[in-house]
């Protein structure tokens, strides 16, 4: 969040911004590989073994990657995530198809949901302060991943043909599973929580939350000013986002309580 928080605002101006990653696994394509080649005869290696090495580097370039993987999210140079998300349902996808396969003798609905939660759905909430999409489509494709889960619980486990299948609400609600968007809104607010409780070490953060600080109170305001964006990318910051979810749910929130007595509120989440 740190990285993004310098990141977005210059590439909202359309600055150019470059981010430097240092690969050290791809040491070799740093150095003159004649050079190398050089100073390992002088060094008293022989074929067969010089000779293999030469073949192995002949004709290998380095390269300028535009995406990389910083902290298993995917960043890719226009901050779209879109990289991210589809590795994410992939994953997801897969892992789902394997605790169906796994447990298609399983009886028990809330063991098959135990699996779903302890597998698969980390996989759509890890980091996605960062990366959660803030169009509808993208999130419908998050979405889409538990809706299958829930539809494989219910016809196999609760007994549903395929025609009585109810909507995916009252899906959730029968496996007391709340939406892939709710648990975002979540995992964003719970965020600006630590960073108010100090829980989480950003300074920088910190300092520049924009507080909303009115010469006079006249009625109930959100803590926070979020600052209008004319273009949808400076919309989807994500701080500001996180920020937008925190002023739905600050009510909940207290300066003295520690952060587990604001988790608790969303306990059935």
């Amino acid at each position: 969040m740190s990285l993004l928080h310098h990141l977005h605002p210059a590439v909202t101006a359309g600055s150019q911004v470059d981010v430097i990653y240092t690969d050290f696994s791809a040491a070799f394509d740093c150095i003159s590989h004649r050079l190398l080649i050089a100073k390992l005869e002088r060094l008293g290696i022989s074929d067969p073994l010089l000779s293999w090495l030469e073949s192995f580097l002949t004709g290998r370039t380095s390269r300028v990657r535009t995406s990389v993987k910083d902290l298993g999210v995917h960043l890719d140079d226009a901050l779209t995530f879109t990289p991210h998300i589809d590795a994410v349902i992939c994953k997801a996808n897969k892992t789902n198809g394997l605790i169906s396969r796994l447990a298609s003798e399983f009886q028990d609905p809330w063991c098959l949901r135990a699996l779903y939660c302890c597998w698969v759905r980390p996989t759509l909430e890890y980091a996605c302060v960062v990366w959660s999409p803030m169009g509808i489509t993208a999130m419908g494709r998050l979405e889409k991943v538990q809706r299958r889960f829930t539809r494989i619980a219910v016809r196999r486990l609760l007994g549903f043909t395929s025609a009585a299948t109810p909507p995916y609400p009252i899906r959730c609600r029968m496996l007391r599973l709340a939406s892939i968007a709710s648990r975002h809104s979540l995992a964003q607010s719970l965020f600006i929580a630590n960073l108010l409780l100090h829980n989480l070490d950003a300074p920088i953060l910190l300092s520049s939350l924009p507080f909303y600080a009115p010469a006079r109170r006249l009625r109930d305001r959100p803590p926070f000013l979020i600052p209008p964006h004319r273009t949808r990318f400076g919309q989807s910051d994500p701080l500001l986002r996180a920020l937008s979810a925190f002023n739905v749910v600050s009510s909940l929130f207290d300066y003295h309580h520690p952060i587990s007595t604001f988790h608790s509120f969303f306990f059935h989440l």
